[in-house]
């Protein structure tokens, strides 16, 4: 019976252990953002303080289809410090893979009311005029 017992709580420490890593979720990250609108994150002056990214404040994974606007110096902290809390999860293979529908638009950042927002870059196509064709003479 007493050597029952190591054996049993060895089994049942390991299954709790495989299930933890069973569910593949990275552990959480405390966040650098106070909020959705914290200016040190997210306030901008002009549109080059911001850029597009698909790194999320408070995740290992990134964001599977879609950008978001941040400050590109908030980016430069968050980096590190994901890199410090996450790891390589992204490596282990404990993210999901993205398989996204073709989006036929493009954004960038931009400033608008001093937060950075993604938008829709505007393109103009050149439309160029057909000639007309040459009339055929009639006989």
């Amino acid at each position: 019976m007493p050597l029952r017992l190591p054996f049993i709580l060895a089994l049942v420490l390991s299954l709790v252990g495989v299930s933890a890593f069973a569910t593949g979720r990275p552990p959480p990250v405390p966040k650098l953002a106070s909020g959705p609108k914290d200016t040190t994150a997210y306030g901008c002056r002009k549109d080059r303080d911001c850029v597009l990214t698909r790194r999320i404040d408070g995740a290992c994974c990134p964001r599977l289809c879609r950008s978001a606007a941040m400050r590109g110096d908030f980016k430069a902290r968050l980096m590190p410090h994901l890199k410090r809390h996450c790891g390589d999860a992204w490596a282990k293979g404990r993210c999901p893979i993205a398989k996204c529908r073709h989006d036929p638009n493009s954004y960038v950042a931009r400033c608008v009311q001093s937060i950075c927002t993604k938008v829709v870059k505007v393109t103009r196509k050149r439309i160029r005029k057909r000639r007309p064709r040459p009339r055929r003479r009639q006989r």
